[in-house]
């Protein structure tokens, strides 16, 4: 009898149940999308909301002034979390092009969690920030 209960995010390996890397994986893009969806709803929230508070970083500062709250804040949104991913996704290519004894066995996947991981929790803490302005 199978354990169906496992069957799609667990295979056997070695005699040992393993997670599948896809797995994590979601949960790490899933965490990413939700920090900075947080950053970006609490941006525009607060820009919104108050005349006293400006954008700091100057990029996305100026595409807020040059096409909006909400679309500047989503735009700055999508780039963020392409570049995220491409810079999480580049240990593949690192593993690919390096000679294999150079590249430990986890590099990929040590470091997409440590890039989206990093990068989902830096977003929560801002979009947090953010709305602490409104106080």
């Amino acid at each position: 009898m199978a354990d169906r209960s496992l069957s799609t995010a667990a295979r056997v390996s070695k005699g040992y149940r393993t997670l599948k890397p896809k797995s994590g994986y979601r949960l790490l893009v899933i965490a990413l999308l939700a920090g900075k969806g947080l950053d970006a709803l609490s941006t525009i929230v607060v820009l919104s909301l108050r005349d006293d508070v400006y954008e700091q970083q100057l990029v996305a500062r100026r595409l807020i002034a040059e096409f909006g709250v909400v679309e500047g804040s989503l735009l700055v949104a999508v780039i963020a979390v392409v570049g995220v991913a491409v810079l999480a996704e580049s240990g593949r290519l690192v593993a690919w092009l390096v000679p294999d004894p150079w590249v430990p066995n986890a590099y990929v996947a040590a470091l997409r969690a440590a890039t989206y991981g990093t990068a989902a929790a830096w977003y929560a803490f801002l979009g947090v920030h953010n709305f602490l302005l409104l106080a």
